[in-house]
C-alpha cells in the first residue's frame, strides 16, 4: 500500500486530498498498526506538503462525522459526510430523499461550525445521476448563486450561542436549545442565515466593530436594512416577509481596524 501511495503522489502532479475509508482496518489497539498509519499519513505530507488527509486511518487533519452534524462549532476543522437520500450507492428502492431546503440547511449549519459538506451522489449503473438528485442538487446550485458569498471561504460563527448545546443523551449527535439562525464572517463582513424568519425584529449578541452596513444578498438593490448597535447587542429592522423563500443572508458590513 505504502508502494501505492508513493505513486499516487509522486506521478501525477499537485494532489490536494486523499480521502481513506476502511479505516477500522488500522485498530487503535493495535500498535504496529497505528505505526503503519502513521507513517503513511508522514509519507504523504512528505510527498506533497499541500495535502490534506482525513482521519480515517486513525491520524489526518479532519475528522470525518458520517450521517450527522456536530452540535458545536469545532476548534479543528471536519467533513460531515452525507447521502442524499438513504443510501451511499444507487439504490433503485431508496425513495428517502432529503429535500433541497434540508440539503441547503445543513450546509449552512455545517460551514457556521467550521466544516466542510461532502454531500453523496449516487450514480446508476449506466452511470447517470438520478433525476431527483439532479432536482436538488440544481436547487443547491440556485441558492449558492445568490449567497455563495456567505458560504465560499468563510469562518464559523463569531457567537455560538445560536448553536445550542450538544444533546447528551444522543452522545453529541444531536442539539438541543438551537436558535433558528447561523452565522458566517469573512473580514469586514458578518453574514447572518435565517433558518425561519424571525419577524420584523431581530436582535444580535454584542458586535464589537463598528457596523457600516446591512443588507440581504438576495436584494439586487441592496436596499439598507436599518439597525441600531449598543455596546451589549444590535437590534435589525426586517421587512414582515422574507426577501427569499429559502434561508435568506443578511450581510453585516463591519469598519475594520
Amino acid at each position: 500500500m505504502k508502494g501505492q501511495m508513493r505513486e499516487l503522489l509522486t506521478n501525477y502532479g499537485p494532489i490536494g486530498t486523499v480521502w481513506f475509508d476502511g479505516g477500522g482496518s488500522f485498530s487503535k489497539v493495535d500498535r504496529a498498526k497505528l505505526l503503519h498509519a502513521r507513517e503513511i499519513v508522514d509519507m504523504i505530507h512528505e510527498l506533497q506538503p499541500g495535502c490534506v488527509v482525513n482521519n480515517r486511518l486513525g491520524f489526518g487533519d479532519y475528522g470525518t462525522p458520517e450521517q450527522f452534524i456536530p452540535g458545536e462549532r469545532g476548534s479543528n476543522v471536519f467533513e460531515v459526510c452525507m447521502t442524499i437520500n438513504g443510501s451511499w450507492g444507487f439504490k433503485k428502492s431508496d425513495e428517502r430523499w432529503k429535500s433541497s431546503d434540508v440539503l441547503i440547511r445543513n450546509l449552512v449549519d455545517i460551514v457556521s461550525k467550521n466544516g466542510n459538506y461532502l454531500l453523496n451522489v449516487g450514480p446508476t449503473a449506466d452511470g447517470e445521476i438520478p433525476g431527483p438528485s439532479i432536482e436538488r442538487l440544481t436547487a443547491i446550485g440556485a441558492w449558492m448563486k445568490v449567497n455563495g458569498d456567505a458560504i465560499h471561504g468563510t469562518a464559523p460563527t463569531l457567537f455560538g450561542e445560536e448553536l445550542g448545546r450538544p444533546d447528551p443523551k444522543s452522545g453529541g449527535k444531536k442539539t438541543v436549545g438551537a436558535l433558528n439562525w447561523r452565522c458566517t464572517v469573512k473580514p469586514g463582513k458578518i453574514y447572518i442565515h435565517f433558518l425561519k424568519w424571525p419577524g420584523t425584529s431581530f436582535r444580535l449578541p454584542a458586535i464589537a466593530a463598528p457596523i457600516t452596513k446591512a443588507y440581504f444578498l438576495a436584494d439586487p438593490e441592496r436596499a439598507d436594512v436599518p439597525f441600531n448597535q449598543a455596546s451589549d447587542s444590535v437590534t435589525f429592522t426586517l421587512p414582515a416577509q422574507a426577501p427569499a423563500p429559502v434561508i435568506p443572508v443578511m450581510c453585516i458590513e463591519t469598519q475594520e481596524p
